[in-house]
């Protein structure tokens, strides 16, 4: 091993420019991997050190629904040997209206009883409440948002009304620590005392609200395994699954979810960009082994094993990825100072930092990646026989291609890879096996390509034209890489412009016609005909009212539905139905489909017969059915404010949820639940901002009960939050292309220096610079071209599966925005060959002609 080492050494002051190109291919992406797992540590860290902040309390009790005084009691007894304090708070929606201004808008009040908070802090313009100092609100004061003081002008002193009440601003809050971090809210928030809640009549049968009991723990009950051990019990003692219990742990997974999910789909992003780096190496690496073939036959008759020669290249990859981490690791702290001032701007106290494990994660990664992508090319070395010392081809032995088979490992580890990253095991198969399907079709097609060109008679083209062609065909591995790397590059980038494109004429307030203008819900049975009358003399048709009846699952064929626990990891699909599995439902029923929904199997619901039908039907969303694991047959059984209902699935339903109607998870057959309490849900479509604002006031001081949302507001808030998400995905899209054109600039670097003597013939057979130019550029820009028109329709087929399929989006194509990206592709492309080939053209030929 010590004259392995040794020749190592030596040859590392030989191979320079390879160990360039080899950390330059993988630098670049193995920086942005080691930056988004740096992202994803701090913000797990932070929201985890904020975590009982972030809930108020050591562990909360919620539904979606207002809690039974003996619930309550029940639950202090279950915990009264470690709870010392608690808090109620209900969350709810209402409508506001300011006299002085004449405006009204959506709300959410947050009503809280006393010690609230147990943890964290509400800043306010004139002083902060947390543990030492709670709530001294009096009766009929409020504090507000920032937000709804912005958007209604109203000061301290100012009344308002809520509900059946007037109350009176007395300061406004500037931030509040358990609403941190909380991404997009429906409307602006306002605090009272919650004992004046139940005075403004808001709270009804059927009102949308969220109840949720605080609980502080005894120092010694404060540890994560307490949290858990008691959460599994209480689970086991209230077998209602619409009541959740939140601890520190939880509290974190909520609030990170859509990051959580915008860091999986980057981090895909980013393992594909390292993906390509790899291929680029292999190919490199490929044409070094080739070379030292003459170099492994004379190893070998000196003595040298296959093993010896095996460790020689085995212990080159491996120093040269350790080189390559090295240098992306310092490109990476280099770059979290500037992420971090920039992430500071939505996460604020975000703290950047790479741990040992992140570091070791990534580094194996890398080095398994490398191992597996050249193991083959190595192994290949044992065909090399002493005898080639005696042949006259012996510097030019190539080895053969190695077996298919031999690549089984590197793709086993890639599909690991994608689902470990996803945190999902459909979303990593689908994405991994997207990749595959891509790189065997464009390697089939562009081998054909190639073949054909090859073969193509281009007499009559221009000399240098057909010089390039000609030179494209014959180097084909090399055209062959770069034409794929470069390509996928590109259908990632035309697929994620097709995507942004889609949603934003799906969501553009241009759209309005198409979906509700304003969503009403909160309708009691008694307000109905009145609020349909009061519109209609306003001008306004509503549409008719969506029955809303509060429910729950019990039993799925006779077996009970339990609340699920979160497990120490769990993929995102089990995450959802974890969620879905573990909150109440709601329930409705109508005589039709809207025209936002239509079935995909099974047969439509038929009003209901006592004594003809053994069950009423059941329509299900599709998706809530998969996530529930629920099939066509299944016999149901729900609790409607203890009375069972029991039904038999009949029909899954597709439904478009970005048309704001009044939709559901799943539909009753008529004829069932017409008697049972239930509120109502309508909507107003095709109208103007202005007169949104007028119906809103109106409701507001005739109505005070019934809240709305303003769809087209909404629908604002949630293109920029989009806005701001896909930043990051188009960084991280651009980031694959760089990564492509870093590969086929190696390539081409590389073949360059193992060119030069051809280059030197051709200038002294008579071809000038500004040929040799115009041959290097063009061939160069041959592969751009044809990657550029491949990707368009590989990209554009791959995007309207995508939103058809998938998102069920309509499919529009956004030439101008390609067209943008291709040209500065070309201009990249350009710049790199004609500073390459100048560096050619500065060599006299008598150098490589001499020998």
């Amino acid at each position: 091993m010590k004259l392995v080492l040794k020749l190592f050494l030596k040859e590392l002051k030989n191979q320079k420019k390879l160990m360039a190109f080899f950390c330059f291919n993988i630098c670049l992406a193995l920086s942005t991997l080691l930056s988004l797992e740096s992202v994803k540590s701090g913000v797990e860290t932070l929201l985890y050190s904020k975590a009982k902040d972030l809930m108020g309390a050591d562990t909360a009790i919620r539904a979606r629904r207002k809690f039974e005084t003996d619930e309550i009691h029940k639950f202090h007894t279950f915990y009264k040997n470690e709870e010392i304090k608690s808090s109620e708070v209900i969350e709810t929606f209402s409508m506001i209206f300011a006299p002085k201004q004449e405006m009204s808008r959506l709300v959410e009040v947050k009503a809280v009883s006393s010690n609230y908070p147990l943890y964290g802090q509400i800043k306010l313009q004139n002083g902060v409440i947390d543990a030492a100092t709670p709530f001294a609100l009096k009766t009929s004061e409020i504090y507000i948002s920032q937000d709804l003081r912005n958007l209604m002008g109203l000061e301290k002193g100012d009344f308002c009304k809520i509900g059946k009440m007037n109350f009176a601003v007395v300061d406004v809050v500037v931030d509040d620590s358990s609403s941190s971090w909380r991404g997009l809210d429906l409307a602006p928030k306002l605090y009272m005392n919650l004992s004046d809640l139940h005075a403004t009549g808001l709270i009804t049968k059927g009102s949308t609200l969220s109840h949720s009991l605080l609980l502080q723990f005894k120092p010694e009950a404060q540890n994560e395994e307490v949290y858990k051990r008691r959460q599994a019990e209480f689970y086991k003692e209230f077998s209602d699954n619409t009541i959740n219990i939140t601890i520190p742990r939880d509290a974190s997974g909520q609030v990170s979810r859509v990051f959580d999910y915008l860091i999986d789909f980057l981090s895909l992003i980013s393992l594909l960009a390292l993906m390509l780096a790899v291929t680029g190496i292999s190919f490199l690496l490929r044409g070094f082994i080739n070379q030292k073939c003459k170099e492994v036959a004379v190893l070998k008759s000196l003595g040298f094993s296959n093993y010896q020669v095996r460790c020689y290249f085995i212990l080159y990859i491996l120093f040269l990825t350790l080189i390559s981490f090295v240098i992306s690791y310092g490109l990476s702290l280099f770059f979290l100072p500037l992420l971090q001032n920039y992430l500071m701007n939505y996460v604020p106290a975000i703290k950047l930092t790479l741990n040992f494990i992140v570091l070791s994660k990534i580094l194996f990664i890398v080095l398994a990646l490398n191992l597996m992508a050249n193991l083959p090319f190595v192994f290949q070395l044992q065909n090399v026989r002493e005898i080639i010392l005696l042949r006259e081809d012996g510097n030019t032995l190539s080895l053969p291609r190695p077996k298919l088979s031999s690549w089984l490992p590197l793709m086993f580890f890639f599909f690991l890879l994608c689902i470990w990253q996803a945190n999902s095991i459909k979303i990593g198969l689908v994405f991994a096996s997207s990749f595959l399907f891509c790189l065997i079709l464009l390697w089939g097609f562009f081998s054909k390509l190639l073949n054909l060109l090859a073969n193509l008679n281009v007499r009559n083209f221009f000399y240098i034209f057909n010089f390039a062609i000609k030179r494209m065909a014959r180097n084909k591995a090399s055209s062959l890489t770069s034409l794929v790397a470069l390509t996928i590059g590109l259908t990632l980038v035309v697929l994620i412009t097709q995507l942004k494109s889609s949603l934003y004429e799906e969501f553009s307030v241009d759209n309005s016609e198409k979906r509700a203008s304003l969503f009403i819900f909160d309708i009691q049975d008694e307000q109905l005909s009145f609020l349909d009358k009061h519109l209609t003399g306003m001008g306004h048709q509503m549409s008719p009212g969506a029955a809303l009846i509060r429910a729950r699952l019990l039993k799925i064929n006779q077996e009970d539905v339990e609340a699920a626990q979160a497990d120490d990891y769990e993929t995102r699909e089990a995450e959802a139905s974890r969620r879905i599995r573990n909150r109440g439902i709601n329930l409705s029923y109508r005589n039709e489909l809207d025209a936002s929904e239509e079935i995909i199997d099974g047969e439509i619901l038929v009003p209901y017969e006592e004594g003809k039908m053994p069950y009423p039907g059941l329509s299900l969303e599709e998706k809530y059915a998969q996530r529930m694991g629920i099939k066509l047959g299944d016999i149901l059984t729900f609790d409607i404010q203890g009375v069972e209902l029991i039904g038999e699935v009949k029909n899954f339903r597709k439904v478009k949820w970005t048309s704001f109607k009044p939709n559901f998870f799943i539909l009753v057959a008529p004829g069932v639940l017409e008697l049972a309490p239930k509120t109502f849900i309508a909507t107003l479509s095709q109208i103007s901002d202005d007169k949104i604002w007028q119906i809103q006031n109106e409701l507001a001081k005739n109505f005070p009960n019934i809240s709305s949302i303003h769809v087209n507001h909404l629908l604002k808030k949630i293109l920029s939050l989009f806005e701001q998400m896909s930043i990051g995905v188009t960084l991280m899209s651009f980031c694959c292309i760089l990564v492509s054109l870093c590969v086929i600039s190696s390539i081409f670097y590389y073949q360059m220096a193992e060119k030069k003597k051809d280059f030197s013939i051709l200038k002294v057979l008579g071809m000038g610079h500004t040929s040799l130019k115009i041959y290097f550029i063009l061939e160069y820009l041959l592969i751009v071209t044809f990657s550029s028109l491949f990707c368009l329709a590989l990209g554009n087929i791959m995007g309207y599966i995508f939103l058809n399929q998938i998102f069920d989006l309509a499919f529009n194509i956004e030439w101008s925005q390609l067209f943008i990206i291709l040209i500065v592709i070309y201009f990249f492309n350009f710049l790199i060959s004609f500073l390459g080939i100048i560096n050619i053209l500065r060599t006299k030929p008598r150098n490589y002609l001499l020998n």
